[in-house]
């Protein structure tokens, strides 16, 4: 059987479902059991609420962070959805790494994102 292997696979705390219109703190659903976020050669794979998702990074309409206590996510905003994904990271530096692999794949990345990186 041929398995892909992620190029990234995060260690989430939680993944969060939440709508583009809302503040970043409030959501529709969330997975603190099993939340994914792997990203793969040519897409991602997502678990914010109870559903296994994927997405071509060409359908990512842009990436932002959240840092507020102990919360250290990811926020990914697609292009025809209203839907949102947050992944909140155990560690910071894991959570620079996935956005410098977003960088890679041509992904936008917010100002507060970048700033991270760099």
């Amino acid at each position: 059987m041929n398995q892909i292997e992620p190029a990234f696979e995060a260690d989430l705390l939680a993944g969060f479902t939440g709508l583009s219109f809302m503040p970043k703190i409030y959501t529709l659903s969330h997975n603190n059991v099993a939340p994914v976020l792997r990203l793969y050669e040519e897409f991602i794979e997502y678990r914010g609420g109870f559903r296994l998702k994927k997405s071509d990074y060409a359908n990512i309409k842009k990436i932002d962070v959240f840092t507020i206590l102990s919360t250290k996510s990811v926020c990914l905003y697609f292009e025809n959805t209203p839907r949102t994904f947050y992944g909140n990271f155990r560690k910071n530096s894991e959570r620079v790494d996935c956005l410098k692999v977003f960088i890679e794949k041509g992904c936008q990345l917010t100002e507060q994102a970048l700033a991270l990186v760099q």
